[in-house]
């Protein structure tokens, strides 16, 4: 029998074309796809360029995430990685709606688009580079990425991993822990069964890369802490590095450092404090060409920024739908200046955790947005917000591992 999907992928290993991007999508989504084969395919996409080897700066690791919203974990766990003495070479692409380039490029100053060459320079200095996807550093994965964005291929469960492991393959990282964020927009599944089975697909595929992963699974459906955007993002590790962060906040760091950890080979017992993370945090600006004070003035600029205020209508247990807030900053932001990478038109802050017990007229948030764009939707911003007469126990949190 023809392996259709191994075909596919070896006209794409000679010939990068959208016809053959598209072929790899039709092909997979065929199923009967071998781990072998998606291991191939993330050497494929990895490779093109040429292969760049960190580990004499030190052991690697990196965290990557499935994709979803509110979640600090590509930023912050990098920072804790940094700590238990690991190299981090990161390579990233665009998110939706704030993924961990996206934020950092909000920083005045910080450069995002390294060359290999610089890329190395800032490793060899501070430990931890991140940038785009680009030049030497996993190219063809960009594009294939971007073409699977473009037709609406983005959250197919093997092409994620393949994309995923292919940034750990051009960067060659060793050790690697996967945030699977379980909801309907994620990457990985809607179900935990069919994340799962992602889950263990990608440590597989890991495996016979030579790479150490474990996939850490948590419930995407509701926010994880309190800050949704870009901006936001600043704003929640300004609070975490000076030891200010509330309780959810705080809750969500705590969880950071349970994935660095267990990504980690060292095992380490003690959590590293606010000031160790905000020292590493230092550094890693210092390489991309940016300061603390830098970042610090975005962090302020934003908190100062005017919001309007949702009230819930209902009284009951707190309902947020995610993913209606993720379109909606997702499509501001497409509008943005054409100048702007990574536009910033819009954040939300949660100001009653998810499942809380509220009144009708209660303030659940507050928004950050245009006048005009603000009274254009602030029907649909309202509508993300509901309410509930009973509370759900789902599962939150679950280790996959090979082996």
């Amino acid at each position: 029998m023809v392996n259709v999907f191994r075909k596919s992928i070896d006209a794409l290993a000679c010939d990068a074309s959208r016809q053959n991007m598209q072929r790899v999508i039709a092909a997979t989504m065929q199923g009967q796809v071998l781990d072998e084969d998606l291991a191939r395919l993330a050497t494929i996409l990895g490779e093109s360029d040429g292969k760049n080897d960190y580990s004499r700066y030190g052991d690697t690791a990196d965290v990557a995430s499935s994709g979803g919203p509110s979640s600090l974990t590509t930023l912050v766990c990098p920072l804790y990685l940094r700590v238990f003495g690991y190299c981090v070479p990161k390579v990233g692409v665009p998110g939706r709606s704030a993924g961990g380039i996206d934020v950092m490029a909000q920083i005045p100053g910080f450069k995002f688009d390294l060359s290999t060459q610089e890329f190395e320079n800032v490793i060899a200095l501070t430990g931890y580079a991140h940038c785009l996807a680009q030049g030497e550093l996993a190219p063809l994965d960009a594009r294939f990425f971007d073409f699977r964005q473009s037709v609406g291929a983005q959250a197919i469960g093997d092409l994620a991993v393949a994309s995923i492991l292919a940034k750990k393959v051009a960067l060659r990282i060793r050790n690697v822990g996967l945030d699977v964020r379980v909801a309907p927009y994620g990457n990985f599944g809607s179900s935990w069964e069919e994340a799962r089975a992602n889950g263990y697909r990608f440590c597989r595929v890991s495996s016979l890369l030579g790479i150490n992963s474990v996939c850490i699974l948590t419930d995407g459906t509701a926010p994880y802490q309190p800050f949704l955007g870009r901006g936001e993002s600043l704003m929640a590790m300004h609070d975490l590095f000076e030891n200010r962060a509330c309780q959810s906040l705080a809750s969500h760091a705590n969880l950071c450092f349970r994935i660095a950890a267990v990504t980690s080979q060292r095992n380490p017992q003690i959590r590293p404090t606010c000031s160790q993370l905000r020292k590493r945090f230092t550094e890693h600006l210092n390489g991309h060409g940016t300061d603390y004070a830098a970042f610090e003035e975005a962090a302020t600029n934003i908190r100062g920024k005017p919001r309007f205020d949702v009230e819930v209508r209902s009284e009951g247990f707190l309902t947020v739908e995610l993913g209606t807030l993720r379109s909606l900053l997702v499509n501001l932001q497409k509008h943005g200046p054409e100048d702007e990478k990574f536009s910033d038109p819009c954040g939300v802050i949660f100001q009653v955790p998810c499942g809380s017990y509220v009144w009708p007229g209660d303030v659940v948030a507050s928004v950050r947005i245009s006048d005009g764009d603000w009274a254009r939707l602030k029907d649909e911003f309202r509508n993300a917000f509901g309410t509930t007469t009973r509370v759900s126990i789902e599962r939150f949190y679950e280790e996959v591992q090979h082996g």
